[in-house]
């Protein structure tokens, strides 16, 4: 293996690692995030008939979903 083949080697698990450490800290807040009962509820003014003109009108838990698509 010549040496541009092992710095570019080294580059990419150097990036793997990163990523590995990056998952790592996010699974640290994962506890902390959509656990609102109403996580799925508008947030922005607008947002409740933004999605109502993309997807119709929620179903009987109030979440919007696309033709087809199940719970």
């Amino acid at each position: 293996m010549n040496e541009t083949n092992e710095t570019n080697e080294q580059a990419e698990n150097a990036g793997i690692a990163e990523a590995a450490r990056a998952a790592a800290r996010e699974v640290d807040y994962m506890d902390q995030v959509d656990v609102h009962p109403d996580v799925h509820r508008a947030t922005e003014s607008d947002e409740d008939q933004i999605l109502r003109d993309l997807y119709g009108e929620p179903d009987d838990d109030g979440i919007f979903r696309a033709d087809g698509e199940d719970s």
